[in-house]
Formats: structure tokens, C-alpha cells, sequence
């Protein structure tokens, strides 16, 4: 199940259970979560995406796996990303475990896609941080997924 944890430097991220994508267990709220990222970023430039991505449902079509291809292609072929870290073009989403080990200057899809929501939310000004931004553009789905909304208390 998505949820809100922090990451190594002790940063809010959002977070999965298990893997997303190919060879994933695609989990509903997991795949929610991916998708809800990869929408939002879609804010930012639509150019690193080829396919129109679905409202964040938490099924795995065809459209959202092509969508996580094509944001690790594009974060591995960004200048400004790409002398510093890189990540795998796997078509997959691990989850984040505290500790660790990757090889040096891997960086986790998940992270990256964390990353790259924070500084969106922060240059749109939008929420506190990216976490609140995705949650209040989705409120019954990713907010609740996320515990962020409850919907019983309208």
C-alpha cells in the first residue's frame, strides 16, 4: 500500500509497498501513487511523455507502463540530471527501503520521481510540498490512499 514516509536524509516521501511496473506486483494503491506522480509532473513538461496518462485509477494499462519508460528515459537523457546520478530503464518502480546500498550515483526511480514533484510543487508554489499538492489534486484517490483526505469528514 502507498504511504508517506521519509527517506535517508529525512525528507516526507511517498513510498511503496512493492514494485510497480514490470514484473511488479502492481498493487491498486501503489500503482495509484505512481501514476498520481507521473501526472503531476506532467505539469512540468509534457515533452518526456509519448502516451496521455489516465487520471491515477490504480490499474496498470498499457499507457502508465509506457509512461514510467518514458521518465526514466528522459531523466537518464536530461543534462541536467544525468552527470549526477542515474537510474535504471527497467520500466519498474521499487519501493524505497531505508539503508539502502546502490552503486555509485544510482539514484531510485521512486526517489527521483519524488525529487522532481518536490521542486514542481515548490516552483508552482503549490501546497506545502509536493506531498500535499498531488493529495489536494486528488483528493478521493491518492489523498485517501495516502491518508492525507478522509472523505467521511465533509
Amino acid at each position: 500500500m502507498a504511504k508517506i514516509e521519509e527517506d535517508d536524509s529525512g525528507e516526507s516521501i511517498i513510498n511503496i509497498d512493492e514494485k510497480v511496473g514490470v514484473n511488479g506486483i502492481n498493487a491498486l494503491n501503489d500503482v495509484m501513487a505512481i501514476q498520481a506522480m507521473l501526472k503531476y509532473l506532467t505539469q512540468f513538461t509534457k515533452k518526456w511523455c509519448t502516451v496521455e496518462l489516465p487520471e491515477p485509477n490504480g490499474t496498470m494499462d498499457k499507457n502508465t507502463q509506457r509512461a514510467i519508460f518514458d521518465y526514466q528515459q528522459y531523466v537518464r537523457t536530461n543534462p541536467n540530471q544525468a552527470p549526477y546520478f542515474w537510474i535504471a530503464k527497467d520500466g519498474s518502480v521499487s519501493a524505497f527501503r531505508p539503508g539502502m546500498e546502490l552503486l555509485r550515483k544510482q539514484k531510485l526511480t521512486i526517489i527521483s520521481m519524488n525529487d522532481d514533484c518536490g521542486m514542481l510543487a515548490a516552483s508552482l508554489r503549490d501546497g506545502t510540498d509536493h506531498i500535499d499538492a498531488i493529495c489536494m489534486r486528488w483528493p478521493f484517490t491518492v489523498g485517501v490512499a495516502l491518508g492525507r483526505f478522509n472523505p467521511l469528514f465533509l
